[in-house]
């Protein structure tokens, strides 16, 4: 695997309605509009997010969130900028899964934020720089209930199948190199 630091490409992009976003790498300093983007989010989205009911984030999970493992994580938030103030509207991470050339990844947008291609442009953003890493593969778990998640998924050609987490949870999982070995599903990386 290449390059053990953050991404340090910046995007600036527009959503089809015209609303401007900048994807970057999340910085320690993104304590505080990342536990502002968590409490924005519907419980529904926190759900699918969590796979679980999270209510807040604790200090040390915000903490997991913002300080990265630059060997074996990424992360990128998509932020705008209103009033001077920078507000979140969505991140997508992964973590590499220990002894592997695999990585499993989490997306979430805010509910307002959602269909108008941002998760799109995130989850696009983050399979560029696993690929770039040289990672053989990314793969998650989601909620069976979550069409949307599974269907950005399909749009991307991650594989579908049932997962060993049970019947409410569906495996997506994508080669990001031409020719990947069989993938082993006995590992876990979650990102936090």
């Amino acid at each position: 695997m290449t390059g053990h630091q953050q991404p340090s490409v910046v995007t600036s992009w527009r959503t089809p309605d015209g609303a401007p976003v900048t994807i970057r790498p999340t910085r320690a300093s993104d304590a505080s509009i990342m536990q502002q983007f968590v409490r924005a989010l519907s419980p529904q989205a926190r759900y699918c997010r969590f796979m679980g009911a999270v209510r807040e984030v604790t200090p040390q999970m915000l903490e997991r969130f913002v300080r990265i493992d630059q060997l074996n994580q990424v992360a990128l938030v998509a932020v705008t900028s209103r009033d001077g103030r920078t507000f979140q509207l969505g991140e997508c991470r992964y973590a590499v899964c220990p002894g592997s050339d695999d990585c499993e990844f989490a997306i979430a947008v805010l509910d307002e934020w959602q269909r108008r291609g941002l998760g799109e442009r995130l989850l696009s953003e983050l399979i560029a720089v696993a690929r770039t890493r040289g990672l053989r593969a990314m793969s998650g778990d989601v909620l069976a209930s979550n069409a949307a998640m599974l269907g950005l998924a399909a749009k991307f050609g991650f594989n579908v199948s049932p997962s060993s987490e049970g019947w409410s949870v569906r495996h997506v999982s994508l080669a990001l190199r031409p020719t990947p070995a069989p993938h082993s599903s006995t590992r876990h990386c979650r990102p936090s």
